[in-house]
């Protein structure tokens, strides 16, 4: 299947396999990663906003990101959009850590 779809759907999808085996396939199961990983993003949002300015304009950045229809839909749907998200912060928190 991966061989035809993105990586990253592939390891989103063993990752909620083991989350299934170790939890049972119920709805919060399905839905708390992305709950998760939205929240998280969120969070990041804020370290990237307070170290690019200050602790105000982060905590800014991380409330803006959380109200936003789309970031709100994805981080309750069982799908890897927020994990994608979240990623993506991660990697924009290092860069601006980097350099």
């Amino acid at each position: 299947m991966v061989g035809q779809v993105d990586v990253v759907h592939g390891l989103y999808y063993a990752v909620m396999h083991g989350v299934f085996a170790l939890f049972g396939d119920s709805l919060v199961t399905l839905r708390l990663p992305s709950v998760l990983a939205a929240a998280t993003a969120c969070g990041l949002t804020a370290l990237v906003g307070a170290r690019l300015s200050k602790c105000w304009v982060g905590v800014g950045a991380g409330l803006a990101l959380a109200t936003i229809p789309a970031v709100q839909e994805y981080a309750q749907e069982g799908r890897p959009y927020a994990l994608v998200l979240a990623f993506v912060v991660l990697a924009t928190r290092l860069l601006v850590g980097a350099l």
